[in-house]
C-alpha cells in the first residue's frame, strides 16, 4: 500500500484525505503542541463512522461544521468512536452526538474517567492533582502555571451524552466491505480502544503509538499507585507480536505511516534509556519523582507540560519500586529508591539470557521478620507452576482509593496457569505475583474508601497478586461477603461464576423456561453454568465424561445428563427436547463438543 502521496502534506481544514478504500483522514485544531489531533472517517455505506471528536473549542466546532456541511453532508454520521478520555479526543463528543445523532462508542473505563473529570469542580480537580504531585516531591508554587494551562486543558469537554456503547475486545465492526476488530490498549490511558482490520492491515491506534515522538505515559491522581508504564509496555509489545510490519498505522497525532514495528522498537528503546538514567541517578540515595524530571528530557518542561512530566517520572518510579518499601521523608514527600538492576524494561529473551547474581536481584528483598514484608509466590521465569518460588517481598503502598486485605484463601484458575506460562492474552512483566482472585479480611483502607471498613470479610478480584499473604486492591474490586460463606468458597467465586453468568445471561440471553446444554459440566465453569441456569428457571442438560461428574451435575440442578464419550450428543438432545433442540449451548470445551452443541442448537451458542 503506497500512502506517500496522501501523507506528503497535511489535510487542509475541513478536508477529507483518502488513505485507502473507504478510509479518510482529517485534522482538528488544538490550542497547544502538537496543535492538531487526527480524525479518521470510515465509509459505512449508508453512513459514516468517525474516530475522535477533538477538544471542545470554537475552532474545533468551526472545523466540524465545515466537515458536516461539506464532504460529510451526503449521508449521516451513524457512529462516533472515541479512543480514550483525554479532552483532545473526547472533548467535543457530546456536541457532535447532539448535532448528528451518532451513537457514541467508548470503553466503560474511558467514559467513566471523562464523566468523573467533568463532574469535578475546577477547584476540586486542581486540589486533588496538586496533592498527588506534592506527595511525590513537586513544589506546589511551580505547579500553579501548569494547573492554569496544561492541566486545565483536560477540562475542555462538552457535556457527555447519557448513553454510549462499550464493545468488548475482539468485537467486530462491519464497516462497508471491511471488518474492523476492537483492540484494548492500556497505559497511556486505562482502557483505550483501537480498531484493527485483519484483511486490510489498518490499525487506528489513538495515542498508543506515534511515528516520531514517544506517547506520554504518566500517573496522575486518578491512577495513583497503578503501574501504568508496565501496562503500556506490555500493550505495545503485544501489538508488535500480533500485527504485521506492513500495517498502516493511523495515529492520534502526526502522519499516518507504515512503520509500526520501527515505532514500537524506538519507543521501548527510549524507555530503556530513561530507565538507565534513573538507575544511575538513584543508585545510592533516595530521590523523589519530582527530582527525576530533568532525566525525562533534555528540554525543560514548560507551563503546559510540567505536571504531566512529573506524572511521567512518578510512573517510572512506581514501575521501578513496585516491590520495594517506600516511606515519606520528614517533609511528607514520598521518596523511592530505584531497584539496582536493569531487567525492568527488557524483553523475555533478554531476561532469560541474563545470568542471576547478587548484583542482579529482581526484587529488593527485606528481612522476613520486618513488619514491612510479606511472603508471596513469585514467578521469576515463565513456565509451569512449579517454577513459582516462595519469597519475601515488601508490602505494597496503600493509595487513597485502595484496600489492604489479609489473604485467607486464593482461587486458582486456568488463566493463572497461562499467565505463569506467558501464554495469556495480557503479557505481564516479570517478576510477578500471580493470582486473580482471593478472599480475606480488610486490615487497612485508603482515605477515600467508604464501601468497606477494617475487619470486613471480603472477596477481591485484582487479577494479579493474590498468591501472597496480603494484597492491596482498588476498592471498586472489593466486595463484602456474608458470614455463612467460607473464605475458600468466596475466593473461588468471582471468575468462575462471573464468566458463566456473563455467558448465559448477557451473551446467551437466557430466559425462564429455556433449555440449556452445558458442555464440560464437571469443570468449574460448567458446574457454575449448571447452577446459574437452574436458578434462572431453565431446564439443564449436562454433558460430562464420567459418571461421578454427571452425578455432581444432577445434584447441582441438571435435569438430564449425557455421557459424551459413549452417546451421540445431538441425537440425545433431540430425544430429550422432542426434536426441538436447546435454546442455549454453553461450551467452554471446544472441538467435537462445540460441533455437537451446534447440531443441537435452536438458539444461541456461547463458546470461548
Amino acid at each position: 500500500m503506497d500512502i506517500s502521496g496522501a501523507v506528503a502534506f497535511a489535510p487542509e481544514e475541513g478536508e477529507l484525505r483518502r488513505l485507502a478504500d473507504g478510509v479518510y483522514w482529517s485534522r482538528l485544531p488544538l490550542p497547544y503542541a502538537p496543535f492538531h489531533v487526527n480524525c479518521y472517517v470510515l465509509d459505512d455505506e449508508d453512513g459514516w463512522l468517525i474516530v475522535e471528536a477533538g477538544i471542545d473549542s470554537p475552532d474545533t466546532r468551526r472545523v466540524w461544521q465545515m466537515l458536516l456541511d461539506g464532504p460529510l453532508a451526503s449521508k449521516p454520521v451513524n457512529r462516533l468512536v472515541v479512543t480514550h478520555w483525554h479532552s483532545d479526543h473526547v472533548g467535543l463528543a457530546g456536541w457532535l452526538v447532539a448535532e448528528t445523532g451518532a451513537a457514541l462508542i467508548m470503553s466503560d473505563q474511558e467514559f467513566s474517567r471523562a464523566w468523573k473529570h467533568c463532574a469535578l469542580g475546577r477547584t476540586e480537580r486542581r486540589a486533588q492533582e496538586s496533592e498527588h504531585l506534592r506527595r511525590h516531591g513537586a513544589d506546589v508554587r511551580q505547579l500553579a502555571p501548569w494547573l492554569d494551562a496544561g492541566f486545565d486543558y483536560l477540562s475542555h469537554m462538552s457535556p457527555l451524552p447519557s448513553a454510549y456503547e462499550s464493545p468488548a475486545a475482539g468485537t467486530a465492526f462491519r464497516i462497508g466491505s471491511d471488518t474492523f476488530r476492537v483492540v484494548h490498549l492500556g497505559g497511556h490511558s486505562p482502557a483505550a480502544l483501537g480498531l484493527y482490520s485483519p484483511s486490510s492491515h489498518i490499525f487506528i491506534c489513538g495515542d498508543q503509538i506515534a511515528p516520531e515522538f514517544v506517547p506520554s505515559v504518566g500517573q496522575l491522581s486518578d491512577s495513583a499507585g497503578q503501574d501504568v508504564l508496565s501496562d503500556y509496555l506490555s500493550s505495545v509489545l503485544s501489538i508488535r507480536d500480533a500485527l504485521p510490519a506492513d500495517t498502516l498505522v493511523l495515529p492520534g497525532h502526526q502522519e499516518p505511516n507504515m512503520n509500526l514495528h520501527e515505532s514500537i522498537d524506538r519507543i521501548v528503546a527510549y524507555h530503556r534509556k530513561v530507565d538507565g538514567r534513573i538507575l544511575e541517578t538513584a543508585r545510592d540515595a533516595p530521590i523523589s519523582a519530582a527530582e527525576l524530571v530533568p532525566l525525562m528530557s533534555r528540554k525543560a518542561a514548560d507551563d503546559v507540560w510540567l505536571g504531566f512530566t512529573i506524572s511521567r517520572a512518578i510512573a517510572y518510579a512506581t514501575r521501578l519500586t513496585t516491590h520495594e518499601h517506600r516511606a515519606p521523608d520528614r517533609r511528607g514527600r514520598w521518596r523511592c529508591r530505584a531497584l539496582p538492576h536493569r531487567r525492568a524494561l527488557m524483553t523475555n529473551s533478554e531476561r532469560n539470557t541474563m545470568p542471576d547474581s547478587p548484583d542482579d536481584p529482581r526484587f529488593q528483598l527485606v528481612a522476613p521478620e520486618s513488619a514491612d514484608s510479606i511472603r508471596a509466590l513469585v514467578c521469576e521465569e515463565l513456565g509451569p507452576p512449579s517454577n513459582l518460588s516462595l519469597r519475601t517481598i515488601a508490602r505494597h503502598t496503600l493509595t487513597p482509593s485502595s484496600v489492604r486485605i489479609r489473604v485467607h484463601a486464593a482461587g486458582i484458575n486456568f488463566p493463572d496457569v497461562l499467565v505463569i506460562a506467558g501464554t495469556y492474552q495480557v503479557k505481564r512483566p516479570l517478576p510477578l505475583v500471580p493470582g486473580s482472585e482471593c478472599a480475606g479480611v480488610v486490615v487497612e483502607v485508603g482515605a477515600e474508601v467508604d464501601s468497606v471498613q477494617v475487619g470486613d470479610r471480603v472477596l477481591a478480584v485484582p487479577l494479579v497478586g493474590c498468591f501472597s499473604e496480603e494484597v492491596v486492591v482498588n476498592a471498586i474490586d472489593v466486595f463484602r461477603i456474608p458470614d455463612a460463606l467460607s473464605f475458600a468458597s468466596a475466593a473461588s467465586f468471582p471468575i468462575i461464576y462471573g464468566t458463566s453468568g456473563h455467558a448465559l445471561l448477557d451473551r446467551g440471553r437466557l430466559r425462564e423456561g429455556d433449555t440449556v446444554l452445558v458442555n464440560g459440566a464437571g469443570g468449574g465453569i460448567g458446574l457454575a453454568a449448571v447452577e446459574i441456569a437452574y436458578a434462572a428457571g431453565a431446564t439443564v442438560i449436562a454433558s460430562a465424561s464420567s459418571a461421578e461428574k454427571r452425578e455432581v451435575a444432577l445434584r447441582h440442578g441438571a435435569s438430564y445428563t449425557i455421557d459424551h464419550t459413549s452417546e451421540n450428543v445431538s441425537s440425545r438432545v433431540a430425544e430429550l427436547t422432542n426434536g426441538r433442540g436447546v435454546d442455549v449451548v454453553v461450551d467452554p470445551v471446544g472441538g467435537d463438543a462445540f460441533d455437537s452443541g451446534l447440531r443441537s442448537l435452536a438458539g444461541v451458542v456461547v463458546s470461548w
